[in-house]
């Protein structure tokens, strides 16, 4: 059931939290005044819809407050955006001049169409105007709110009533939403002390109202046991034009095996095929023995059609002993009368079902990815993790962690992990399990099978940390103290370097960027470890600014506490082959996001546009060869064309160009239009595309 809120987790901000939100989800307050740009958003994407929602603006500390604040729609990576800005009435990006200024006390009304991919902005109930998203229609978009300085606003998505009239032809983004449970004829409510309450009478709109389901998450799991039976779930909603809804229903694992264990299956199957006289099923089972099937004693019955044959002869090969009888301990008494000839007694036995424990822990000096066992013998071995230095034992089986009693061997037996099933865990799974593990080994050798013992070459531990981050060597004591110091370089996105303590102490770091935590990523220091620790770490680019500077801070200190730091700023530049426009502006990122658009205005049929200068720069790092630039005809709507050519006079026109040699921070120059058939049908907020792809040069 949709519920829009400001969620503190998406905010981008240059302080560590300056974005504050209410526990209601609606009302932010920015607490930055160190005249930085921060932002929030929603927890959730605007519909494909046309849906309006409100902002009060307020002022905080009493300083500039509304005036620069930021209301409208942005991408999750606050790459893409539209807002209406306070300060003298602005649309951002471009600062181009917008309806009128706002301040405290103001209300700020926004209308989404996604249809035309326009929003129109309101101040106390008047438009301010209707503009394009310039966004594409395909990227998700939420609402956002910034500002430079301390400032509050509260958000209205449409949980209580708007205060200016909703536009014509538009819905409240939050729509008003009840549920009510059907099982068999009686309807269920969920009251406040978390009990069923069963509804009376004829089920009316005024029932809905004041007696439905707000939000379903507030049902226990337990809870939705005390239905036995199928159940109906009855939505109720504000708006007019829903005509469906989806529920998103968690339900706990389950497996054939578990589903049928102990019954007995049958499979029926059905052909129209005349001619076909036998079906063949296969099915996969956990590996077995008939000796557990079958037991100690088996009667063998058997019959031959052939009439000289009088008598049947059967062989059996089993490893049995009659000691295998003998459940308590014994003693071997031998006697012999040769005094020069000791008697020498050998025994071989196998090893009964055993969990062994692992009696130390492995630290884990980051986040745990994946374990890997490698084995070369036997599928008898299974597995159970500790997290918690041996006090409780766990299997992950059904998407969660589940305790093990390893007091009870079946129960080992029955909950323990696999080697493939431990092999497939995730980084995911292992979150919130500790910085530390131990395995406890749980070993199933069988009687009757052949003698082939149960052994693991190797058990590897994959995890995320930080590069060759601590050197050991021969420890000393020393009563005198010395700060620790730090030598490090950045360049290329990556930190290098050495923290070093001269009385041999140990030593820790931690690494902010832009004022946030980024290694390790809760903001805590490294563990304590002996000094000179080197630090070999790269900066993600995502995690960069590309539109002001960067602030790189390395925070250190000794085992006794004394703090410094290092640090630098830097200017976010993208990787790869870039396109710029004729001015420099950059038109997409590293990583494939659109910055900006080639704007060639409203095309009609039959005409062909002005050409437009591409650059292209080679941001690669190295020189590369035999690069090809063309155009995604795959993308392109029927009837259009999209040109290329070397020069803009005169205009060569192709669909492709090859360039040769291109050495690093060089660039390449091009030229494209857009050609419309005459019979091309119109297409509102067309995009084109063009694919580069290069070698690098040996």
């Amino acid at each position: 059931m949709t519920t829009y809120l400001i969620d503190p987790n998406k905010s981008k901000n240059s302080s560590l939290n300056a974005v504050v939100v209410d526990p209601l989800g609606l009302k932010v307050t920015i607490t930055d005044n160190a005249n930085h740009n921060s932002w929030c958003m929603a927890n959730l994407p605007l519909p494909q819809d046309k849906v309006y929602w409100e902002a009060k603006v307020f002022s905080a500390n009493g300083e500039t407050g509304g005036y620069t604040t930021h209301l409208g729609i942005g991408t999750s990576n606050y790459i893409n955006y539209i807002s209406y800005y306070g300060d003298g009435g602005k649309l951002f990006p471009g600062s181009k001049t917008f309806g009128t200024a706002y301040k405290e006390g103001d209300l700020i009304g926004m209308a989404y169409d996604y249809f035309s991919n326009s929003i129109t902005f309101y101040k106390n109930g008047l438009s301010q105007g209707t503009v394009s998203t310039g966004i594409p229609q395909d990227v998700p978009v939420y609402p956002i709110m910034g500002n430079y300085y301390p400032s509050s606003c509260e958000f209205n998505f449409g949980s209580s009533t708007f205060k200016y009239a909703t536009p014509t032809g538009y819905r409240k983004l939050d729509e008003f939403q009840r549920l009510l449970i059907k099982n068999g004829d009686t309807y269920y409510t969920y009251n406040s002390s978390g009990e069923w309450e069963t509804i009376q009478g004829a089920i009316t709109e005024e029932i809905y109202l004041n007696q439905g389901i707000k939000d379903a998450n507030i049902i226990r799991e337990s809870d939705w046991k005390y239905f036995k039976t199928p159940i109906d779930l009855c939505y109720y909603s504000d708006n007019p034009n829903r005509d469906k809804v989806a529920f998103k229903i968690e339900t706990e694992p389950y497996t054939l095996a578990r589903e049928w264990e102990g019954k007995t299956v049958k499979v029926i199957e059905y052909t129209d095929s005349p001619t076909q006289t036998e079906s063949i099923i296969s099915t996969e089972v956990e590996p077995f023995i008939l000796y557990d099937e079958l037991g100690d004693n088996i009667d063998v019955l058997y019959y031959t059609d052939e009439l000289t044959k009088t008598a049947a002869s059967i062989e059996y090969n089993a490893n049995y002993s009659p000691l295998d009888d003998i459940h308590n301990n014994f003693e071997v008494v031998t006697w012999t009368d040769e005094s020069n000839n000791p008697p020498k007694l050998s025994l071989g036995a196998l090893p009964v079902n055993q969990f062994i424990k692992q009696s130390n822990d492995f630290t884990l000096p980051g986040s745990l990815q994946a374990i890997t066992i490698v084995k070369s013998v036997s599928n008898n071995a299974k597995f159970l993790l500790s997290f918690d230095s041996g006090q409780s034992w766990k299997a992950y089986r059904y998407g969660k962690w589940s305790y093990v009693d390893v007091d009870n061997i079946n129960a080992i037996s029955k909950q323990a992990m696999s080697y493939k099933e431990i092999s497939k865990l995730v980084e995911s799974n292992f979150k919130n399990q500790g910085d530390k593990v131990r395995f406890g080994y749980y070993i199933e050798d069988k009687k009757q099978e052949s003698l082939n013992p149960t052994k693991i070459d190797a058990t590897q531990l994959v995890i995320k940390s930080n590069v060759d981050d601590t050197k050991f060597q021969n420890l000393s004591f020393y009563v005198l103290n010395t700060e620790a110091t730090i030598q490090l370089t950045f360049n290329s996105g990556k930190i290098l370097g050495q923290i070093n303590d001269e009385d041999k102490g140990k030593v820790q770091y931690r690494v902010l960027l832009n004022d946030l935590p980024y290694f390790p990523n809760d903001g805590s220091f490294t563990r304590l470890a002996p000094s000179p620790v080197d630090i070999n770490l790269n900066i993600s680019e995502r995690d960069m600014h590309f539109d002001k500077d960067n602030k790189l801070r390395v925070e250190f200190k000794d085992y006794w506490g004394k703090t410094d730091y290092w640090e630098t700023t830097f200017a976010g530049t993208y990787t790869g082959l870039m396109f710029m426009d004729e001015s420099g502006e950059y038109l997409s990122d590293t990583f494939g996001g659109i910055l900006k658009y080639l704007d060639f205005g409203m095309i009609f049929a039959g005409q062909t546009t002005v050409d437009q200068k591409v650059v292209i720069k080679n941001q690669l790092g190295y020189s590369i060869d035999n690069l090809l630039l063309e155009v995604n005809k795959d993308k392109l709507p029927k009837g259009v064309t999209v040109e290329l050519s070397r020069a803009q006079s005169p205009f060569l026109a192709t669909d492709y160009i090859t360039y040769g040699l291109t050495k690093p921070l060089e660039t390449q120059e091009f030229y494209v239009r857009i050609v419309a058939d005459i019979e091309a049908k119109p297409v509102p907020n067309g995009i084109f595309e063009l694919k580069i792809n290069s070698n690098k040069a040996v």
